[in-house]
């Protein structure tokens, strides 16, 4: 197969001069406010200007996220405290009854993979204290629950777009209720935001060259896109989502990307053969929009690497912070070591989902023959 599968989305030029069919207006309603801010950091670093939080005052987190969450609340000198989530990677009611404290003053979930959190049920384990709810919606965006899309049950929610679209920067940030500060300031235009943005772009465009020609070899982007990776966390916040990105915005199909998310997803999960290679989610509800395909894999590198050579990239969310304690939060570690997630996004086809499983089938079979196949322990 010459196409390669996954990896960060390209940006063809016809998407700068597309029709506008203003489907993001769904996004954002006339009741709460909104903000479109950079990236999910900047949204979390608006956040916790918004609720004043400073370094008396504690936000309880989910026991499986990436680095980067901690950054805005690092910088800021806020105290953060972790509480379980399940093997099925809901978050555990009983010991976020637990965690609450004197000093908690939010509480932050994350519907993983597009799958939502029991939001109802985790407010009502602190429904006698003043807590903020916060939803991260930046796997999950493009799922509805109640006719609307998520984001709406918590006090603040916010999402980043490019998990989901070929665009430069962006993240939505919704305040549904309240909120003491309205005085915050966006900082000003920076050097090292306008960097960040012309890298992505230079390194969206590379790609696309690099799959419709070849001339640009791989190593190029690659390079480019560490690098705005890296200026991601340099320039100052909250920065305001660039204009590019707003255009794009509404050229997009949001309906199209639901509908083949979903067939994708359903068709690799329908025709899943592996024992060993096995799917977190075992079946995929009528709102859900999904991330990925996630799988766990007691061989989780072997796989990967099984898989990159045949041209289909998987990331893996998350290695988790040392900031996690491995003995607290055993399960997570545990999770975050066999957890691989597939790519199954509007880029392809049913052709391209077919190549998948027959690459997994075959990596599955050779799993078999040594004594390395076994199935993941937190199954």
């Amino acid at each position: 197969m010459k196409k390669e599968i996954g990896g960060e989305f390209h940006l063809p030029l016809s998407f700068l001069f597309r029709e506008q069919v203003n489907q993001f207006d769904k996004f954002i309603t006339n009741g709460p406010k909104c903000f479109l801010t950079s990236s999910g950091r900047d949204s979390l670093k608006l956040i916790i200007k918004i609720l004043g939080l400073s370094h008396t005052d504690e936000v309880l987190l989910p026991a499986y996220l990436c680095q980067e969450m901690l950054i805005p609340f690092q910088e800021e000198r806020v105290n953060f405290a972790f509480y379980k989530v399940n093997c099925n990677l809901v978050a555990d009611i009983d010991d976020i009854k637990v965690k609450i404290s004197g000093n908690t003053k939010a509480l932050l979930v994350i519907h993983y993979f597009g799958y939502r959190q029991p939001v109802e049920e985790i407010r009502k384990s602190f429904k006698e204290h003043s807590i903020y709810l916060i939803e991260d919606t930046a796997q999950s965006f493009l799922t509805k629950y109640n006719g609307q899309f998520l984001g709406r049950s918590g006090d603040l929610a916010f999402t980043s777009f490019r998990k989901f679209l070929p665009v430069l920067d962006g993240s939505l940030l919704v305040i549904n209720r309240g909120g003491p500060r309205n005085d915050f300031e966006w900082r000003t235009p920076s050097l090292r935001h306008f960097s960040y943005l012309c890298l992505r772009y230079l390194g969206m465009k590379s790609k696309n060259l690099y799959l419709k020609t070849h001339l640009v070899p791989k190593p190029v982007f690659l390079y480019i896109f560490r690098a705005a990776d890296k200026m991601l966390n340099k320039y100052p916040k909250p920065a305001k989502m660039s204009s590019l990105s707003k255009r794009v915005l509404y050229t997009f199909d949001f309906d199209d990307i639901i509908l083949k998310r979903r067939r994708n997803f359903q068709h690799l999960l329908d025709n899943w053969r592996s024992d060993i290679i096995q799917p977190v989610f075992r079946e995929l509800p009528a709102d859900v929009c999904p991330l990925g395909f996630p799988v766990f894999s007691k061989d989780r590198d072997y796989v990967k690497h099984n898989l990159i050579e045949r041209r289909i990239y998987p990331p893996v969310h998350w290695n988790l912070p040392l900031d996690i304690s491995k003995e607290e939060f055993g399960l997570s570690w545990e999770i975050s070591r066999h957890i691989l997630t597939i790519p199954i996004d509007q880029r392809y086809e049913l052709s391209e989902m077919d190549y998948i499983l027959k690459q997994i089938h075959e990596i599955d079979m050779s799993l078999s023959k040594t004594t390395k196949g076994n199935r993941a322990n937190c199954l």
